[in-house]
């Protein structure tokens, strides 16, 4: 302070802000002014949100935070662009916009902008992508033995004339065709992986087949927008089926159920033979399930190079935060 009574503040910051006053006297009297408030103005700074990547309609909500720092307390502005060129303002002026079940619409770039009576500044445009979601389906890997006995010499000799390709043909197609029958399901769910060691010896024709039978299918139709544990429900009741399908197979065994026939042998399934297991849930549009709702999968062919970039960066900006 001066001498002329002159209170001169230097590099002025928010810890200048508060109230002041001044005392005065000499060997007479001593007098204490009124206080003064002194306010310091600071322009706001906006820290720019990071990229988020949520399913559809499956997250309670998203939040995206405008963090910024300024005083007097700034007013926010949100902007959206699809395509990150030309923004329109939203009708939001809070700190966060929150969206509810958010929908494929809402994916695009956001803005937050910060202004108060020092000025203003804009955030870097960052993006929010929410994928599509279909219900991964569960499948069941099965392989058994299955054997014939002729039931003449003639149908013997006629099978055993057959070409190599028709005899895998017939049998393939009558097999898909009875245990579509014996499963009661759509013989479109199964998928032959291979039909092998097809041996004819003294009459006895017998081998192995390794197939696949897929979960029910549902229609993608609304399907992200129901509750996740509704959804969690129609996976598991979908595996469950596929395993009473096992089960039945298994029984099949205990008592060489008759199958179908080829020019008059019988086809039975081997006793004991059959070995199953559950594969990992797929994708119906042939991507990976999942990891943390392995019962969904994101409907993301189009917009699967974005979503390799945008996590490669999650990950790198993880590995520097870990890091510092």
């Amino acid at each position: 302070m001066r001498e002329t009574g002159l209170l001169v503040i230097k590099n002025v910051d928010n810890r200048a802000r508060g109230w002041y006053m001044c005392k005065a006297g000499n060997h007479v009297i001593n007098v204490t002014s009124a206080e003064s408030y002194v306010d310091v103005y600071e322009a706001p700074i906006v820290t720019t949100p990071g990229d988020t990547i949520v399913f559809e309609g499956n997250e309670p909500s998203v939040v995206l935070n405008c963090a910024s720092t300024g005083w007097p307390l700034p007013t926010i502005s949100w902007y959206y662009s699809t395509g990150s060129t030309t923004y329109s303002k939203l009708p939001v002026t809070a700190s966060s916009l929150s969206l509810y079940k958010p929908q494929l619409s809402e994916s695009g770039w956001y803005k937050c902008e910060a202004t108060n009576i020092a000025g203003k500044d804009l955030s870097a445009g960052f993006r929010l992508m929410v994928l599509g979601t279909s219900l991964a389906l569960p499948s069941l890997s099965v392989s058994f033995e299955f054997f014939t006995s002729p039931r003449s010499e003639n149908n013997y000799q006629n099978y055993a004339s057959s070409a190599e390709t028709e005899k895998s043909s017939i049998i393939k197609d009558r097999l898909l065709s009875s245990l579509g029958n014996l499963l009661g399901i759509d013989t479109n769910r199964c998928t032959f992986v291979e039909l092998e060691k097809i041996h004819m010896n003294h009459g006895d024709i017998s081998g192995m087949v390794s197939m696949k039978i897929i979960g029910r299918k549902n229609s993608n139709e609304g399907i992200s927008r129901l509750p996740y544990q509704y959804l969690q429900d129609v996976f598991y009741d979908s595996q469950e089926e596929l395993i009473l399908m096992a089960m039945t197979l298994s029984e099949a065994t205990l008592d060489e159920v008759h199958l179908f026939s080829v020019h008059g042998l019988s086809v039975k399934i081997k006793r004991e033979s059959l070995h199953y297991g559950m594969d990992e849930p797929g994708c119906p549009k042939s991507q990976k399930a999942s990891d943390y709702k392995y019962f969904l999968c994101a409907d993301c062919m189009e917009m699967r190079q974005d979503v390799m970039e945008m996590r490669e960066r999650l990950h790198q900006r993880t590995c520097q935060n870990i890091l510092t």
